[in-house]
Order: C-alpha cells, then structure tokens, then sequence
C-alpha cells in the first residue's frame, strides 16, 4: 500500500513537470512531437500523450499541419493557445493605476491608465469598475479571466498575500483583512486574486528584458516619493521570510536617520523649499532647480553620494554584482548616477550599475509575466 501511495504521487509530479517542460518549449514558440521530443529528451510515446492531454484542456492547439515531401503524412505543430485565458495587471503608483489585460503569450490586447487621487477604498472600487468594463468589451466576452494581479507600493506578506503596511495607502484600508482583495474578488468570484510589491514585480521584468543578466546577483533600487529595491540571488528573488527583503530606505549610509529623509524625492523637494524659499516644489519643478540653481545641485548630488555610501555597505554583505536604479531620480541624469558610483570605487570589484530602461512599464511587465507563470502552473498541475 506504502508503495502503491508513493509511485502514484511520483506519476502525478512527473506528469505535471513534463507538461510544464513542453508548456515553457511552446511560449517560446511553435514546435512538433518530433522537435519536442528531441528537445525535452521525452519518448516518442510520452509526448503523444503530454501533447493530447494538454490540447484536450485547451492550454495548446494545432497551429499547422505541414508535408516535408508535398504528400503523405503531415507534420503537426502545436502552439500555446492564446486564448486559454486572460490575465489582468494592476500597476498602482505615483497616483496612477495601470490596467493591463494579456494572453497568455503575454501580448498586450488593452491597456488604459486611471487617476487615483487618494489610495483609499473609493479608488479601489473605481479600479475593479474600469476593469470590468474593460472585459465587458465583445472581444473579451468569450476568453475566461484567470488570474488578476495588483503591483502596489507597500510591504506584501509573502505568506498571507495581505498588504501588510503603506503609508501611502489610506488606513481604512487596513482595518479589515485583505480589504483589497475581498473587494476583488466580490466582483470576480471565481478569479485567484493576488498581491505583490511593484518593485518585487519590477525585478521580474529587470530580469526578463531588462539590465539584470539571468543569473547574476542584483539589486533594484528604487529612488522615487520614498526609497524601496527588491534583490535577487541567482537568477530568483530573494523575498525574506514574510516578503518584506529589500527595504533599501531603512538603511542609513553613514547618517543618522535612515537614507529615506536625505535621499527619497519627498527629502529633496523639502530642501528645495529651504533653498529656494519656494512655497512649493514638485518633481517638475525640482528637476528645474537641479538644472538651473546651484545649491539645489549640490544638494542632489550630495543625497546621490549619501545613497552610494549605502549602496557600499549593501554589496560588501552580499556581493552584488549589478545594481539597477528605477523611479523619477533617473530625471537627474548621468550626474547623479556619476555621484553614486563615487562612492563605490573602493570596492574591490566595481559593480555595474544603471538607471532602468524600462521605466514605469516595469511592474506592469514584471505582474504579466508572474500572473501568466500562474496560470500555466496550475493548469499543469491539474
């Protein structure tokens, strides 16, 4: 009986990794049983059958059937199909929501962005009504909704999926459990819903397409309205044991307050105010200065010095090898990323760092391609 219980689990484990084996082939694109077989060193025999059952629960399809010779038997070639189902990305930050719809050959069908005044319960069920009537679309009725995922500011619990703190999202927010979810899923019932912090998304995208190189040790910090980063340890990230790892504003690079007050935008747009005795000064306003007054200058680029000297500390514990900079501190430009590097050629390996090429589109990115990894995952595993 012991043995009959092990074997059975084995075949279904086995079952399950080989169809992701041949899932992962086809997003890469088209391929036969032959090739297939050939790639995934699997028998002839046991990819016929990987290859029905998937068809058979409509994760592939047929999309050719080719004669080498002009006659005779055809060669079939399978594809993921696209169609399976719809994933939906919500990317919340800087007081906007990016609403991202994909296939699961993650190619974009529909994108629109939302003014969210206040993160509060208002906004939340202001963007669960933009999504719904974005599906609601005729080319949409007819493909499932799979998988939403919310790319957020704030620390996300690993282990429980609730937000677990931001101080940009209104309190109200918090006095019930996954208020943010329960919102979600009120509306699609029978849609998983989950939550993740936008920079652990972001290093997703920085990885897949963006200045992070598979398997090399990284950082992504993130130096905007406050100071966040998400890390990854070869080629995966590295969350913490509730998810909260890569905390970089807490850090204090030789100051006596965390690097938050002296470096974050929110810091520098209250010394520009000092300087300048301006009444006020937004980020638009703060870039002028840097360009135009001297001391503003001087204060920004001492802020890049003060991070360097945090980012010197960070990799000397964990010997990274490339640091990726992403949020509106990239508005400053090669100056300030030269004051940051100022403070890293005491190293004894200097580590390649650079502003992100992909911007605010990297959360967006990062949630598609963790949302569609989702819903193969489990489809494979039925």
């Amino acid at each position: 009986m012991e043995s009959h219980t092990l074997t059975g689990k084995n075949q279904s484990y086995n079952r399950a990794f080989n169809n992701e084996l041949v899932i992962n082939a086809l997003k890469e694109g088209s391929a036969s049983a032959t090739t297939l077989s050939k790639r995934l060193s699997l028998s002839n025999a046991a990819m016929s059958s990987i290859l029905k059952d998937l068809a058979s629960r409509g994760l592939i399809k047929v999309e050719k059937a080719t004669s080498l010779t002009g006659k005779g038997r055809k060669q079939i070639e399978y594809v993921l199909n696209a169609n399976y189902g719809l994933v939906v990305a919500v990317s919340i930050a800087n007081y906007v929501c990016d609403i991202v719809v994909s296939n699961l050959k993650e190619n974009i069908l529909e994108s629109s962005s939302i003014d969210v005044p206040q993160y509060d319960a208002a906004a939340i069920y202001q963007i669960v009504l933009a999504i719904s009537k974005i599906l609601l679309k005729p080319q949409y009725r007819d493909i499932p909704l799979r998988y939403i995922l919310i790319s957020l500011p704030g620390r996300v619990n690993s282990r429980t999926g609730e937000l677990a703190m931001s101080p940009q999202f209104d309190k109200e927010i918090f006095k019930s459990e996954n208020f943010i979810r329960g919102v979600f899923q009120k509306q699609f019932p029978s849609v998983p819903v989950a939550l993740a912090n936008d920079l652990k998304l972001a290093l997703v995208a920085e990885r897949k397409k963006g200045g992070i190189v598979d398997g090399k040790n990284a950082m992504l910090v993130s130096v905007d309205a406050g100071i966040g980063g998400a890390l990854s340890f070869n080629g995966s990230t590295f969350l913490g044991d509730q998810g909260y790892a890569g905390e970089f504003g807490l850090l204090h690079g030789g100051q006596p307050l965390p690097i938050d007050e002296y470096v974050s935008l929110r810091a520098l747009k209250e010394q520009a105010k000092s300087l300048t005795h301006e009444p006020q000064v937004d980020t638009k306003r703060l870039v002028e200065l840097f360009n135009s007054n001297a001391d503003v200058k001087s204060a920004v680029l001492h802020s890049a010095e003060i991070l360097g000297v945090a980012l010197h500390d960070a990799i000397e514990l964990l010997d990274i090898s490339t640091i990726v900079l992403s949020g509106r501190i990239a508005l400053f430009g090669e100056s300030y990323l030269d004051a940051v590097k100022s403070q890293l050629v005491s190293l004894p390996t200097t580590p390649t760092i650079a502003f992100s090429r992909l911007g605010n589109d990297a959360a967006s990115c990062g949630a598609i391609t963790t949302a569609v990894a989702a819903v193969l995952n489990a489809a494979v595993e039925k």
